[in-house]
């Protein structure tokens, strides 16, 4: 199962980072994944819900933000975003090129402390 695995390396990412933050919760995980990543959101969010159990990351809030596919449209003569079928959404031209699919990073991590929340931005 690829969501366990990317749910995993988010875990390990983001347990690592609150290291820095001792007595403080994680109480927010922002991550993003490239367009073309065949990721089912829910699927990660429910792996690392069970990884988390027990953690100073239990009960976290795991948002996912998609990018944009991109691919360099030779009708357009440029970089183009694509839909899920490898158009332009420019000018529907099936004539591209993937530019390139950017792996996962984690965007923000939010931890609540006793007096206030911070936000840490971390990128992978």
């Amino acid at each position: 199962m690829h969501e366990l695995s990317i749910a995993s390396a988010l875990f390990d990412i983001v347990s690592e980072q609150a290291k820095r933050f001792p007595g403080e919760r994680v109480i927010g995980v922002t991550m993003s994944i490239g367009g073309v990543q065949a990721l089912e959101p829910d699927a990660v969010r429910t792996c690392f819900t069970l990884l988390s159990e027990g953690s100073a990351i239990a009960g976290a809030e795991l948002t996912i933000e998609r990018r944009p596919i991109v691919v360099f449209c030779r009708r357009c003569e440029a970089e183009r975003e694509a839909d899920t079928n490898f158009a332009c959404v420019t000018c529907g031209n099936y004539g591209v090129r993937l530019v390139g699919s950017q792996a996962m990073s984690v965007e923000k991590m939010t931890l609540r402390s006793r007096e206030n929340t911070m936000d840490e931005s971390h990128g992978r």
